[in-house]
């Protein structure tokens, strides 16, 4: 187990048997090396997968328990990151409002 702030996380292999705490960080490097890839911390992995989730329209109350926070402010505030396709997104959204492209 591994504790975190106010969690504590688990690690089992497939034996059902614990991991010593740094196995996922060391299998996380050698798979990158292995395969050519630039080092990138794992914990990122989760700042990805929530925007990208996000941008793909998932509900931020799913993606916070997804990701195990007990607020949604922590998912919105560390995970919401504004893509730029979700910024276009939001522009085409106010085009409905201009009175020149609009039957209002």
């Amino acid at each position: 187990m591994v504790q975190f702030r106010n969690f504590t996380v688990s690690f089992y292999n497939e034996s059902g048997g614990p991991y010593y705490y740094t196995t996922p960080t060391s299998t996380w490097r050698k798979f990158l090396k292995r395969n050519g890839f630039e080092h990138i911390r794992h914990h990122d992995l989760r700042h990805t997968a929530a925007t990208l989730l996000i941008e793909a329209g998932a509900d931020l109350k799913a993606v916070q328990e997804r990701l195990g926070h007990s607020k949604y402010q922590t998912t919105a505030d560390l995970h919401a990151h504004v893509t730029k396709k979700m910024s276009q997104e939001t522009a085409k959204k106010l085009e409905k409002f201009d009175p020149r492209k609009s039957t209002l």
